[in-house]
C-alpha cells in the first residue's frame, strides 16, 4: 500500500521526468495529461469555430460517397471510446487531478471532429489541414501516455480501452488522409493535384508522382502539365494588386513594395512557419550529438538502458525530420523534410510575387498611348530583367529575420563550450554580415 501511495504522488506531480516512479524512465501522468492530452484539445477547440466559420461560408463540393460515412463511423467509435475512458478515469484508483478533465475534453473533441469531419468532406476540396495536424500530433502524444498507462499498476483495463481508442485514431487519420478528387462535383475535377491534395501529399510530394510517371513513360507536353494553382493565377493577383496599387501610387514612399507586400501577405507568413521549424531541426543535431557523446563516455543517469533507447528514438525523429542523403560525386545533397516545406512554400510566395508585378506591369502598359511613349521596349525591360532582379531578391528575404536568430543560438552554444573563447568567432561572424550591408 506504501508502494501504491508513493506511485500515486510521484504520478501527481508535474515532472515532467517521472524520477522514482515505480523505477521507470517516463513522464509523469500528470504532465502527459495536462500537455499531451489537453493542449492539442484546447488548441483543437480553439481552432473549430474558426474554420468552421470559414467552411460555412462555401458551398459543397463533394458527391455524396462512403468515406465520408466511414469518417462518421469512426468518430463514432472514437467518442463511444473516449465516453468508456471517462467512466474508467472516474472509477480508476489512480488518477490525476486533472484525468477527468482530459478525458471530458476527449468526449468533446470526438464530438467536434465529427462536426468539422463531415462539414470538411463537403466544403473543402482538400483532405483537412486541422484534422490531420490535430490527428498526427495526437497519435504521437497518446502513444507516451498509452505506454505508462500499461506501466502502471492496476490500470490494465483502462490500458487496453485506451489502446483500442488509439487504434480508432490511427483509423480516423488514415480516412482522413484519403483524396477527394474522385468525387468532386465535374467542375472541379480540373484542378490541379496540388489544388486537392492534403498536407500530407504536399508535405511528401506525393502529388507529383502521377507527373512523373508519365514523364516517364512519355515526353511532356503543355496539355499535359497540371493546372496552375488558382492562388497563382494572374488574373486573381492583379485584382488584389490594383486595389493596393490604387490606394497607394503616388501617396506613399515605397508604394509599389507596400502593394506587393500586401498581396502577398498571407504567402509570407505561410513561408515563415516552416523556415522557423528548419531552425529547430538545424540546432536539435548538435544538442542530441553532444548528448549522445555524453551517454557514450560515461554520463548515463539512473536509467542507462531506456536513456539509450530514447536516444535512439530521439535520432530518428531529427534525422527524418533533417535527413541528410548520401554523398554524391562533388557534394552532399541534404533533403530535408522541413526543408522541402519551406522551399514550396517559399517559391510559390516568389512566384505569386512575379505574377502581380507582371501583370500589374502589362496591364498599366496597355493604358500608355503607344505615340507619346518615349521608350516603348522600357516596359518589357521591366517584365525581363527587372522583375528577375526582385524575385531573386526575395529569394533570402526569410534568412533576414532567421538568421540573426541561428547566429544568437549558435554563439549561446559555442559560449557553453568554450566560455569567453567564444567573442572571437562572435566578432568574426558580426563583422562579416555588417560588411555585406
Amino acid at each position: 500500500m506504501n508502494n501504491f501511495t508513493a506511485i500515486a504522488e510521484c504520478e501527481g506531480s508535474f515532472g515532467p521526468v517521472a524520477i522514482g516512479c515505480n523505477d521507470r524512465f517516463d513522464f509523469t501522468l500528470l504532465f502527459e495529461q495536462s500537455l499531451l492530452n489537453i493542449g492539442p484539445s484546447a488548441i483543437l477547440l480553439l481552432v473549430l469555430p474558426l474554420r468552421l466559420r470559414q467552411l460555412f461560408g462555401q458551398r459543397r463540393k463533394v458527391l455524396q460517397h462512403p468515406l465520408n460515412t466511414a469518417k462518421i463511423a469512426a468518430c463514432i467509435v472514437f467518442g463511444g471510446l473516449q465516453i468508456a475512458l471517462l467512466i474508467l478515469w472516474a472509477e480508476a484508483s489512480l488518477s490525476t487531478h486533472v484525468s477527468i478533465v482530459a478525458s471530458v475534453l476527449g468526449v468533446i473533441d470526438a464530438f467536434a471532429l465529427g462536426i468539422l469531419s463531415h462539414t470538411e468532406h463537403t466544403r473543402s476540396i482538400q483532405p483537412s489541414s486541422v484534422i490531420c495536424l490535430y490527428l498526427i500530433f495526437s497519435l504521437l502524444f497518446d502513444a507516451v501516455q498509452c505506454r505508462t498507462l500499461w506501466l502502471l499498476p492496476d490500470l490494465h483495463s483502462l490500458a487496453a480501452v485506451f489502446t483500442t481508442m488509439l487504434s480508432a485514431k490511427l483509423t480516423m487519420f488514415l480516412l482522413e488522409i484519403q483524396g477527394k478528387r474522385r468525387f468532386l462535383f465535374a467542375t472541379l475535377r480540373n484542378l490541379s493535384p496540388e489544388a486537392t491534395s492534403g498536407i500530407v501529399s504536399r508535405g511528401f510530394f506525393w502529388w507529383l508522382n502521377g507527373l512523373l510517371i508519365q514523364g516517364f513513360k512519355a515526353t511532356l507536353s503543355p496539355s499535359i502539365l497540371y493546372a496552375v494553382d488558382d492562388e497563382l493565377r494572374s488574373g486573381k493577383l492583379l485584382q488584389k494588386m490594383n486595389r493596393y496599387w490604387g490606394q497607394r501610387k503616388g501617396k506613399e514612399e515605397h508604394a509599389l513594395l507596400r502593394a506587393v507586400c500586401n498581396t502577398t501577405k498571407l504567402a509570407f507568413v505561410l513561408t515563415a512557419i516552416p523556415r522557423f521549424v528548419l531552425i529547430g531541426f538545424k540546432f536539435s543535431q548538435p544538442f542530441l550529438i553532444s548528448r549522445i557523446i555524453n551517454y557514450v563516455d560515461g554520463d548515463r543517469g539512473s536509467y542507462p538502458k531506456p536513456i539509450g533507447y530514447g536516444l535512439i528514438g530521439a535520432t530518428g525523429l531529427v534525422y527524418i525530420g533533417n535527413a541528410r542523403a548520401a554523398q554524391c560525386a562533388d557534394d552532399c545533397i541534404a533533403y530535408q523534410l522541413s526543408m522541402g516545406f519551406y522551399q514550396h512554400r517559399l517559391f510559390r510566395f516568389i512566384t505569386m510575387i512575379r505574377g502581380s508585378l507582371v501583370s500589374l506591369i502589362m496591364s498599366k502598359n496597355l493604358d500608355i498611348d503607344a505615340s507619346s511613349a518615349v521608350d516603348s521596349s522600357a516596359p518589357l525591360t521591366l517584365v525581363s530583367t527587372d522583375v528577375r532582379t526582385i524575385c531573386k531578391s526575395f529569394e533570402a528575404i526569410h534568412e533576414v529575420w532567421a538568421n540573426p536568430i541561428e547566429i544568437g543560438i549558435a554563439v549561446w552554444l559555442l559560449q557553453k563550450q568554450l566560455g569567453l573563447g567564444s567573442i572571437g568567432p562572435a566578432v568574426t561572424i558580426i563583422g562579416t554580415h555588417t560588411s555585406r550591408i
